[in-house]
């Protein structure tokens, strides 16, 4: 049997992000597809953070400023973080 898998997001876009920290450098990533899954734009930034937290933090915020500078609300965000 084939698992058939349901698209969440009628409309939009969908922002994955992730963030990789060690020693207090920081490179945050953020990438945008649409309904169909397709690429639409990947933003990646680098930050001298001391907190992984704050890392965590930067990479949403990053992600919500990027999709209102070109336009692509509504958005879902998703992250794998685990704190």
């Amino acid at each position: 049997m084939e698992a058939i898998r349901a698209n969440p997001l009628a409309f939009g876009t969908k922002l994955n992000v992730d963030a990789l920290w060690k020693a207090g450098k920081s490179c945050l990533a953020v990438s945008a597809k649409n309904v169909y899954g397709d690429a639409l734009k990947a933003w990646i930034q680098h930050f001298v953070i001391n907190s992984i937290e704050m890392v965590e933090a930067l990479v949403g915020r990053l992600a919500m400023e990027r999709a209102i500078d070109v336009g692509l609300l509504p958005v879902i965000i998703e992250a794998d973080s685990n704190r």
